[in-house]
């Protein structure tokens, strides 16, 4: 069997990250030490959804909305910022 293997392979990578949400946490005083307690993650996860490197779980947005800023819907809070890198 004789199987062709491209010699190149392109690959995008779309980048997610939560801009509104990290400068309300820092605007507002919300320590990420706190959120990731609460979450009962480590910091450096909460730091990689940040940034978009792993998903927040339903539960987790709505713990973040409910408990840190009630005051603003989820829609708005986790809205994503795409940028794309290949």
């Amino acid at each position: 069997m004789n199987l062709k293997v491209p010699s190149m392979i392109l690959l995008e990578v779309i980048y997610v990250e939560f801009a509104y949400l990290k400068n309300l946490i820092e605007k507002r005083g919300v320590r990420r030490t706190v959120i990731a307690r609460r979450l009962e993650i480590s910091e450096r996860t909460l730091r990689n959804k940040l940034e978009g490197s792993s998903p927040f779980t339903w539960e987790q947005a709505s713990v973040i909305q409910r408990e840190f800023f009630p005051d603003v819907e989820k829609d708005e809070l986790f809205r994503s910022n795409e940028r794309t890198a290949s």
